[in-house]
């Protein structure tokens, strides 16, 4: 009895240690919340770390607090260790009928780094949820997490392009990888002065929009 106490206190502690109330478990945070704005300074930190030695120099939209909240709604965080700040999560935005995931944050530590791939998994095997990925992220999600792409290229388009809100001159390549990760669903299109190629993995299907030709 006495040790079952004293297991009870420990995590009553723990939790009142944590910014997001409760350890070892993921917590959906809205950014327009009073806990949203407790750890957007955390999220901020996290995304810094993340990305500052991948691709062109980080991710600027999102190293700053108001670019954090005028790209992203929720934070999807959780803290695993004895200080009281999140260590890894994924950012995304609420659409409503679905919601876009844009990265993958971690505070830099062994086990942050290694709870990020299940972390993405968790979140985009929820209904609605989805992301665009090439490279290691597409790699993890689809050869180490066995996730699967989406192959329906006109329900693609639509989501890409926002139903039609935006042209991305979107061009479908299916099979043909040039990252030669494998899988399909790949896709080339406009960004800013590039041209990328994608790939998106998550739970969407075309009954979530029914406006998908």
């Amino acid at each position: 009895m006495m040790k079952l106490l004293m297991e009870n206190w420990r995590q009553y502690l723990n939790e009142q240690n944590s910014k997001l109330g409760v350890k070892n478990q993921y917590v959906d945070v809205d950014s327009n919340s009073q806990l949203g704005s407790d750890v957007e300074d955390d999220v901020v930190q996290m995304v810094k770390t993340t990305y500052r030695n991948i691709g062109k120099g980080g991710f600027p939209s999102l190293e700053t607090v108001s670019g954090l909240k005028n790209s992203m709604t929720n934070y999807y965080l959780m803290d695993i260790d004895e200080d009281p700040e999140p260590d890894v999560g994924m950012l995304y935005y609420d659409a409503g009928d679905n919601k876009k995931a844009s990265a993958v944050v971690h505070d830099g530590s062994q086990e942050a780094k290694k709870m990020a791939p299940a972390t993405m998994k968790n979140l985009l095997s929820k209904p609605g949820y989805w992301v665009e990925v090439s490279d290691a992220p597409a790699h993890i999600l689809i050869n180490k997490m066995g996730m699967k792409p989406i192959t329906d290229p006109e329900l693609v388009k639509y989501i890409v392009n926002f139903g039609g809100k935006r042209d991305t001159e979107l061009e479908w390549l299916g099979d043909t990888d040039t990252n030669k990760i494998g899988g399909s669903g790949w896709y080339k299109r406009k960004h800013r002065n590039d041209i990328i190629i994608k790939t998106i993995i998550g739970n969407i299907n075309r009954d979530m929009f029914p406006k998908v030709n």
